[in-house]
């Protein structure tokens, strides 16, 4: 069905003119991702103001909505065209690319991708983090940072903290200001992140991970068609609404050709005083999903307050408990999804 859809998608796209261009339009988006009823794709943007392509995008709206098996259309803007395989960017000095992802907000991406790049740190890998969250950066929360990077030869130089090389929007913009961008401002910005951070310092990054933003938007569609990525790994908390989510951010990935490394499960579980697990959030939302994609599940963490403590106090688990469980489950994830 999907590709039946996809190819009427398409048809229907084929017969839009792009204003910039004065081309058929399906020349100038990205592959067309399509999650049961949803469909999903960019359109590239040759100026800095998207709103002068709003009509075009609420066009296509309305003429995918009439399609039979569409509910719901998502149309973004990228301010470079797509490129093929062959021709993806990938960053010197860097020997992979790792991206974190989640359907949602609030499941504790940040701190789970945070706490995975210093355990590869403990373990002697030199290791960078890139919080690419535009709208909604927590590194410079989570490491106690909020200072501009310094510029050498017009590069970024990464700030360095608990083993860590680490970059971040929210470094780069005022800690109460609000990024109020859209499709080519916050692609430009990802760009920035990736391409103008001096990440080599006399030896090549091991590996470099990529703190996504929650959904489907902007940040992963111009990451997966512009960059080479080694895979992605996919967190979910147990709830139904949250693997529903996760479900839409794995399908995109396989569909953009992009591996997927294996499911987190988040607040699992809270074990109480007398060892008692008790499901707060439901139970094996992470589990079903690991078995309905035949996807490697990583790990289940606790709900524990020493995690979110740690994290509010910009001292990280990981780093002061390098011994602890919480850790060993982190080194667990690290071995199985990445091979460290």
């Amino acid at each position: 069905m999907s590709n039946s859809l996809e190819q009427f998608v398409l048809k229907t796209l084929d017969q839009v003119q792009h204003p910039d261009t004065g081309k058929s339009l399906k020349q100038s988006i990205s592959k067309v991702v399509i999650n049961r009823d949803e469909v999903i794709f960019s359109i590239y943007c040759q100026n800095d103001r998207p709103e002068i392509l709003e009509p075009l995008r609420k066009n296509c709206e309305e003429l995918l909505l009439k399609l039979e098996g569409v509910s719901r259309v998502k149309i973004t803007f990228t301010s470079g065209p797509v490129l093929k395989q062959a021709d993806m960017r990938s960053i010197p000095g860097i020997n992979r690319i790792i991206a974190i992802a989640s359907g949602k907000g609030g499941v504790g991406k940040s701190t789970i991708a945070f706490n995975l790049a210093i355990t590869l740190a403990n373990q002697g890998y030199n290791v960078g983090l890139v919080d690419a969250d535009i709208y909604g950066p927590s590194l410079p929360r989570l490491t106690g940072l909020n200072q501009m990077p310094e510029l050498e030869d017009n590069f970024m130089i990464p700030h360095s903290k608990f083993g860590v090389k680490l970059m971040s929007v929210g470094f780069l913009v005022d800690d109460n200001a609000a990024t109020v961008w859209r499709g080519p401002m916050t692609t430009k910005v990802l760009n920035q992140l990736l391409r103008m951070t001096k990440w080599v310092n006399k030896k090549p990054l091991d590996i470099l991970i990529v703190d996504t933003p929650p959904g489907t938007g902007d940040v992963h569609l111009s990451l997966a068609e512009n960059y080479k990525l080694d895979g992605a790994i996919v967190l979910t908390t147990p709830q139904e609404l949250a693997a529903a989510d996760a479900r839409k951010g794995i399908n995109m990935y396989h569909k953009l050709s992009v591996p997927v490394l294996g499911i987190i499960e988040n607040m699992s579980y809270f074990t109480t005083p007398t060892g008692e697990k008790q499901y707060l959030f439901g139970k094996n939302g992470g589990s079903s999903l690991a078995k309905e994609f035949s996807l490697p599940l990583l790990a289940q963490i606790p709900i524990n307050p020493a995690i979110a403590e740690s994290s509010d106090m910009a001292k990280p688990i990981c780093y002061y408990q390098p011994a602890g469980e919480l850790a060993g489950l982190f080194k667990q994830i690290a071995r199985t999804a990445i091979g460290m």
